[in-house]
């Protein structure tokens, strides 16, 4: 499955893509916000094999952020289905990237499950020192629910979402394939 934007791609991952995340999740200048990783990198291959095993149920999806010359950028994951709602997170998006693919990669994220998965809401929770995040949510229209000494967390409503996918609409080139 891939998801095409007018910039970038959103690619389901494969193992052969270790070596990429592996050395995202290393830097500790990307990962500040998100939980460690073992300095194993077997670790991160037992891992990668147990998500597609979820990846297979729907439970969760994890994408490669690409460019349309198959530059990798970045990684994203979609998780935690619920009824109606879903989260969104562990965005790494490697230095150098072009400006675009941070809000491209969200909005193509937020368009697969509120569009092709029929979700209504989705839910995150973002680190407070995280302001570079945080922003980007709310310029895509996520509102702070709540927060505590640690964390804001963050709604955003598919209705809320349509309206302000209109603002950004020239990231809308895109379309659902199956490969």
């Amino acid at each position: 499955m891939k998801i095409e934007g007018r910039n970038i791609n959103l690619r389901l991952v494969e193992l052969e893509d270790v070596n990429f995340i592996y050395q995202l999740r290393r830097d500790k200048n990307l990962n500040m916000y998100l939980s460690k990783i073992d300095e194993d990198i077997n670790k991160q291959i037992e891992w990668l094999k147990n998500y597609k095993i979820r990846e297979q149920e729907k439970k969760e999806y994890y994408f490669i952020i690409e460019g349309k010359n198959l530059e990798q950028f970045g990684v994203c994951r979609l998780y935690d289905f619920k009824d109606d709602s879903f989260s969104t997170g562990s965005w790494i998006i490697k230095r150098g990237s072009p400006f675009y693919v941070a809000i491209e990669s969200m909005l193509l994220g937020y368009e697969f499950c509120f569009s092709i998965l029929g979700y209504n809401m989705m839910y995150i929770d973002v680190i407070k020192e995280n302001k570079k995040l945080i922003k980007h949510h709310q310029q895509l229209g996520a509102r702070v629910i709540k927060s505590d000494n640690a964390k804001c967390y963050f709604e955003l409503t598919k209705e809320n979402y349509e309206k302000i996918k209109c603002k950004y609409q020239k990231f809308f080139n895109w379309k659902l394939k199956e490969t």
